[in-house]
C-alpha cells in the first residue's frame, strides 16, 4: 500500500513537472509568436510607409517643373511682379511639402490647407485662363481624420486642367466629406462640357497614383470610383475613419 502511494506520488510529481514544462513551453512559444507578429507588423508598416512616400514623391517633380516653367515665362514676358508672387507661393508650398515629406499621413484639415496653397499657385500661373469656382463642405468630425499626404492634389489638378482647357466658361469644383459608421466618404466633382470618349482614361497618372496610395495605405478598406457624364466628372473615395 505504501509502495503504491509512493509510486502514485512520484507519477503525480512527474505529471506536474511535465505540465509545468508544457505551460512554460507554450508561454515561450506564444511570446515568440507575438514577437514575430510584431516584427512582421512593423516590417509591413515600414514597407507601406516607404511605398507611400515613393508614390507621394512622384507628384512633386511634375508639379514643380510646371510651376517653375511658369515663373520663367513670366520673367520673359516682362512680369516681374507676377514672377515674384509665384515664387512666394511656390516657396510656401515647398515649405509645407518639406515639413510633411517624411510623413505619409496628416489630417484632412492639413490636406485642405495644402489644396488651397496649390490652388493659389495655379491661380497666379494661369491668371484669367483659370475660370474656376470652388466649394467645400466637410463634416467637422472628419477634419482630424488621418489621410495620405497630398492625395487630393492630383484630383484638383485634373479639375484645373479641365478648367484651363475649357472654352465654355467657369468650371466649378465641389468637395464634400461625410462620415457614417466609421467610414469617411469623400466626393470631389467638377463640371464638364462634353461626354467622355470610349477610350478616355479616368484621370491619367494622377488618379492612378491616388488609387495606388489608397490601396497601399488601407488595402481592401478603401475604395475609389470614377463617374463621368455630359455634365460632371465625379471621384468618390471611401476610407476608414481610423486608418
Amino acid at each position: 500500500m505504501a509502495y503504491h502511494g509512493i509510486k502514485y506520488f512520484r507519477l503525480s510529481s512527474e505529471q506536474r513537472e511535465l505540465a509545468a514544462e508544457a505551460r512554460a513551453a507554450a508561454a515561450s512559444a506564444e511570446a515568440l509568436a507575438k514577437d514575430e507578429s510584431l516584427r512582421r507588423t512593423e516590417a509591413e508598416k515600414l514597407f507601406r510607409d516607404t511605398q507611400l512616400r515613393a508614390l507621394q514623391q512622384q507628384l512633386s517633380p511634375h508639379f514643380l517643373l510646371n510651376a517653375l516653367n511658369s515663373v520663367s515665362a513670366q520673367v520673359q514676358n516682362g512680369d516681374p511682379d507676377g514672377a515674384t508672387e509665384m515664387l512666394s507661393r511656390i516657396g510656401a508650398f515647398l515649405h509645407m511639402a518639406l515639413e510633411t515629406g517624411e510623413v505619409p499621413f496628416h489630417t484632412l484639415e492639413e490636406e485642405l490647407d495644402a489644396v488651397q496653397t496649390y490652388l493659389s499657385i495655379e491661380t497666379v500661373r494661369f491668371g484669367d485662363r483659370l475660370a474656376t469656382s470652388t466649394s467645400t463642405s466637410v463634416e467637422r468630425s472628419c477634419l482630424s481624420v488621418q489621410v495620405p499626404t497630398l492625395f487630393l492634389q492630383p484630383l484638383y489638378e485634373n479639375a484645373v486642367k479641365h478648367s484651363v482647357g475649357s472654352r465654355y466658361g467657369n468650371v466649378d469644383i465641389d468637395l464634400r466629406v461625410t462620415e457614417e459608421n466609421g467610414t469617411v466618404r469623400i466626393e470631389l466633382s467638377n463640371s464638364v462640357r462634353s461626354a467622355p470618349g470610349p477610350d478616355q482614361p479616368e484621370g491619367g497618372i494622377g488618379l492612378a497614383n491616388v488609387r495606388a496610395r489608397l490601396a497601399s495605405a488601407y488595402g481592401a478598406q478603401s475604395g475609389l470610383n470614377v463617374v463621368q457624364d455630359e455634365n460632371r466628372f465625379v471621384v468618390r473615395i471611401l476610407l476608414p475613419k481610423a486608418g
